[in-house]
């Protein structure tokens, strides 16, 4: 079997009906305002790709799940998708063209000359729709990925019986990156190196690999949000490999560009590259200067709301926001009962919320029986009074209400967040926090969002066609 890596965590599994696309990101991702190219910048050209005989979406995340690729894709038939994506990822899909088939765990994607077998994943609250996939041909080679995550326990045990030996297994430091809040600390960047290779240790014990492809490099910001190229994926598949290979010199360490065969057999179009992949200049990334993460500028770079778009996001804040809290994030709720059944506990047992805006900050707590955010009382420091918080522009708020924007892109780049309880309620508060503003949970804003979206690559599109 041939593999090809399309970039990013996308993949091309040749088999008797062509190629089987898995993740498959043209030049960028983003499926509302803002597009990020992948990194290292390249650029899949569907015109050379040759016979598609399926396609297969991990999870609903935009560096999987593209619009502009699916549109332009060369291809209307099956597309498989996460059991646990929304309705309106489906709809759009379906609109575009395709015949949506929805997988389940364990479930065998079956195509001429290879079978993707759906595998679970440990559980996360930021992507838990995603998968990895068991990919076996005819020819009796294999390739196992587990995309966005760590391999579920279940999916461990099921290789060692079932496929223990593959013929490579794909580790992404997509899902190895160091935690933000450490960004800024001396030395930050040997840190997060050490903390990369722990979880790689943790892979290599689990599944016993004979040859490893690493991938997942992430994006990189457009001029607009240049400032935060140094802050993600700072640890580079470069610094990583000698690394790996002293620790596991036994294992096929390697770290494809894109475009890259792989021939699992070891035939020689091993380490060749394919026509349909080409680079494009690559953006600079400030790895060994590693500055302090970025402070103060919104993802909308909107500082400043019209007074009645004000007065939309507080009321959504005042009469909205905690009941979402408690639908979609009750292990926080769980975590704040507990804190606030300690006898000597010092904090105000919820959390706060800072809306900031030019035109002046608000400030809020959580009323946990009203499930209200409420204004903060005179003489009360958000900060330093209350177990965490969050605090957040109003115009990236307005966003996500909305369904404007993918809820991770803000609150990884544009959210400050704080926890003076960090045992009992953790350190990462605010992905529990902003977890509401999936898809899932905001269909008819997102159908809106995936619409619009659709209809801008539709009009792009037909630009290029007049032009041309």
């Amino acid at each position: 079997m041939i593999v090809t890596y399309l970039g990013h965590q996308g993949w091309s599994f040749g088999a008797g009906a062509g190629h089987v696309l898995l993740d498959p990101i043209f030049r960028s991702i983003g499926n509302a305002g803002v597009q990020l190219p992948v990194w290292p910048d390249s650029e899949i050209r569907p015109e050379a790709l040759g016979k598609i005989g399926g396609l297969v979406l991990s999870h609903e995340h935009s560096d999987h799940f593209d619009i502009d690729t699916l549109y332009r894709m060369p291809y209307r038939g099956d597309i498989y998708v996460s059991n646990r994506s929304s309705r309106p990822m489906v709809s759009l899909l379906e609109e575009i063209g395709y015949n949506v088939q929805r997988f389940q765990p364990y479930q065998r994607l079956q195509f001429p000359g290879l079978v993707l077998t759906v595998l679970p994943l440990e559980w996360s609250p930021l992507e838990p729709d995603a998968y990895g996939f068991l990919a076996q041909s005819t020819d009796g080679t294999s390739f196992f990925t587990s995309v966005d995550g760590m391999p579920h326990d279940k999916t461990i045990q099921w290789l060692r019986a079932n496929c223990p030996k593959r013929s490579a297994d794909n580790f992404t430091n997509n899902y190895m990156e160091p935690l933000p809040e450490l960004t800024g600390f001396a030395g930050m960047d040997r840190y997060a190196t050490g903390m990369i290779a722990t979880k790689m240790i943790s892979g290599v014990e689990k599944l016993s690999p004979e040859r490893v492809v690493l991938s997942g490099q992430g994006w990189s910001y457009p001029p607009k949000y240049s400032n935060l190229n140094h802050r993600f994926f700072n640890v580079t598949h470069q610094r990583m490999l000698p690394i790996l290979g002293q620790i596991y010199p036994e294992v096929q360490w390697e770290a494809p560009a894109p475009g890259t065969q792989i021939a699992l057999d070891g035939g020689a179009r091993d380490g060749a590259l394919a026509d349909f992949v080409v680079p494009r200049k690559t953006t600079n990334r400030d790895y060994d200067g590693y500055t302090s993460a970025t402070r103060g500028e919104p993802w909308s770079r909107v500082r400043r709301l019209p007074e009645a778009d004000m007065a939309r996001v507080v009321s959504f804040v005042t009469k909205r926001f905690g009941q979402m809290i408690n639908a979609h994030a009750p292990e926080l709720l769980l975590d704040l009962f507990e804190l606030s059944a300690e006898p000597d506990q010092r904090f105000l047992p919820t959390v706060s919320l800072r809306l900031r805006d030019e035109s002046g900050t608000r400030q809020f707590v959580l009323d946990p029986g009203w499930l209200e955010f409420v204004p903060a009382p005179a003489g009360l420091s958000v900060r330093d009074d209350v177990a965490g918080g969050v605090e957040i522009w109003a115009s990236d708020l307005g966003l996500l209400a909305e369904g404007r924007e993918e809820a991770y892109l803000v609150y990884e780049t544009a959210v400050r967040r704080w926890s003076n309880a960090p045992q009992q309620i953790g350190s990462a508060l605010h992905v529990q926090m902003f977890s509401p503003f999936a898809p899932r949970f905001q269909p008819e804003a997102y159908e809106r969002t995936y619409r619009a979206r659709l209809a801008e690559v539709g009009e792009q599109s037909a630009s290029v066609e007049v032009a041309s």
